[in-house]
């Protein structure tokens, strides 16, 4: 059986960024958001003052386990970008979001709630305060769509408790047009199809949002658009090889960087990597 790779590149419209802690960027008032970097899980510091306790349940009464003493950290799969809000692009509200999750076993997200707020950030404002709000809900609206590797402990998948932050700041990274020349692929890595993906004959489109930085290389790679919303639940590790596949490979490529007035600029870029098979 023949594999075919087809890729293509789309210029991205920043709209947000997406930072976080383990996995998840930014938008500008004039210019494109810088993207999200990748969330990655926190662990609470105890007060140094305080007395020892003795250490919580490794998993909790509700069956959810905390990351480490044998508990894999969930790995993000998919990572789509939060939108910057108009309110908040106008009020110029920058700042992170903090979001707690518990990843199921499946690698969705779930209880996904604010534990501290854009808006704890900018005062009484009411303008201002409305503006943070509604880049708390564009955080949530994200994250709730997040794709992950499942937490494993002795070779199973188990449910873990993760947090995640979400960055907005303004930056000076381009999008296409305003006299932007539009970066030049010079180098290009097939992604592996994975023998999973072939043995259930699992074909689709992956879509890679990155940043191409001004020496040409691709920053910030994230899975935008999933092979696995695709297929149904008895597929989805297949199909999330593929996403994984596809992150490793544009991971690796080089380009010409984007100019402007003659001077090398970051940009965003979709690249959307096709698996087929014949």
């Amino acid at each position: 059986m023949t594999s075919l790779f087809v890729l293509w590149f789309a210029l991205l419209t920043p709209q947000a960024t997406t930072p976080a802690t383990p996995p998840p960027s930014e938008p500008p008032a004039s210019q494109p958001a810088r993207p999200p970097a990748p969330a990655t899980p926190t662990t609470p510091t105890p007060d140094q003052a305080a007395p020892a306790k003795p250490p919580s349940p490794n998993p909790d009464a509700s069956g959810i386990y905390k990351s480490g003493g044998g508990v894999t950290t969930p790995k993000v799969l998919y990572q789509p970008t939060p939108e910057y809000s108009e309110i908040a692009r106008k009020q110029k509200i920058s700042g992170v979001a903090f979001i707690s999750i518990i990843v199921d076993a499946q690698g969705n997200p779930v209880n996904v709630h604010i534990t501290k707020s854009i808006a704890d950030t900018v005062g009484n404002n009411k303008k201002k305060h409305a503006a943070a709000l509604s880049l708390d809900q564009a955080a949530l609206d994200a994250v709730k769509q997040y794709r992950f590797i499942p937490a494993m402990k002795d070779g199973k998948p188990v449910a873990v408790y993760l947090n995640v932050e979400v960055n907005f700041q303004v930056s000076g990274i381009y999008k296409g047009g305003d006299g932007v020349t539009p970066p030049k692929l010079i180098h290009r890595v097939d992604p592996i199809y994975s023998k999973i993906a072939r043995k259930q004959k699992i074909t689709g489109i992956t879509t890679v949002s990155i940043i191409i930085d001004t020496q040409g290389n691709p920053t910030n790679a994230h899975i935008s658009k999933s092979i696995a919303d695709s297929v149904d639940q008895e597929y989805q590790a297949a199909a999330l090889s593929l996403d994984q596949a596809a992150l490793d490979a544009v991971k690796q490529y080089k380009f010409t960087p984007a100019m402007k007035d003659g001077k090398p600029v970051p940009i965003y870029l979709n690249v959307v990597v096709n698996f087929q098979l014949f």
